[in-house]
């Protein structure tokens, strides 16, 4: 049978809405915490996020996910929206400790993102990996400048996928009404 919103893009941006929703609970309990002394900081990890809503995108119906094993190249979706239909929770230590999310669990995604030139984003990549390992006095990982700006990318992406969603049932209420 034809589902009409399965062919649009509703499914994707409301796993987007989900995820920002738990992800944004995460970021405000670092934050509660952030003087609670041993205290690891806790998110979701984003790459692993996007990695599912891609291949979701690619793979809409779960009967066909065995015969994705056997594809020899998956394409670049480094600028999809990230979704996810799972949420996996995690630690600092254990985002440091995999290198970067589900890309050294999974080989199959290793080829996937940036093309091999040297971004600002590559150069600084250094720096930044070292400072989230960062352990204060109090035994805590908890940076309030991380924590915040984590927030506010997260904000963003949130009213992002809601802006869009918005738009979406714009256009069906149009088509439905006969409207343009």
């Amino acid at each position: 049978m034809f589902n009409p919103l399965a062919a649009t893009t509703i499914g994707a941006l409301e796993q987007t809405i989900a995820f920002t929703e738990r992800r944004h609970e995460l970021l405000a309990g670092n934050i509660a915490n952030l003087s609670t002394p041993d205290y690891r900081s806790r998110d979701l990890d984003v790459d692993e996020f996007q990695t599912a809503l891609a291949r979701s995108i690619r793979d809409p119906e779960p009967s066909n996910r065995a015969i994705e094993n056997t594809s020899p190249v998956m394409p670049d979706w480094s600028g999809v929206l990230p979704g996810m239909l799972g949420h996996p929770i995690l630690s600092a230590e254990a985002a440091a400790a995999s290198g970067a999310g589900s890309q050294a669990k999974d080989p199959q995604i290793q080829h996937i993102g940036p093309t091999e030139a040297v971004t600002r984003d590559d150069r600084w990549s250094g720096p930044r990996s070292a400072m989230e390992s960062i352990v204060y006095h109090d035994g805590s990982d908890v940076s309030l400048e991380e924590q915040v700006n984590k927030i506010s990318k997260n904000k963003h992406l949130h009213n992002l996928a809601i802006s869009t969603m918005r738009n979406q049932f714009d256009l069906l209420r149009a088509a439905i009404t006969e409207r343009a």
